[in-house]
């Protein structure tokens, strides 16, 4: 598969370039694929300033899922 090579898809920015397109998905697919707690994909889409349906890489996702868990609330 060849590789990304636009800044946009459908009128919104591409979280990730460079990845395969079947790397990319919405967040929503990755929290369901992955079993992510809901609690959890609320917590990451406030941290990250992420919109429902923003497409990210898995790796993308995966890390801002971590930060979101071991975020603590009310503590700078």
């Amino acid at each position: 598969m060849s590789k990304l090579d636009v800044d946009d898809l459908g009128g919104g920015e591409l979280a990730v370039s460079g990845e395969t397109l079947e790397n990319v998905q919405t967040i929503e697919s990755w929290a369901a694929a992955k079993g992510t707690p809901t609690w959890l994909v609320a917590a990451l889409k406030v941290r990250q300033h992420w919109a429902i349906g923003k497409l990210v890489s898995e790796h993308e996702y995966d890390a801002a899922a971590k930060a979101a868990a071991e975020m603590t609330i009310g503590r700078t």
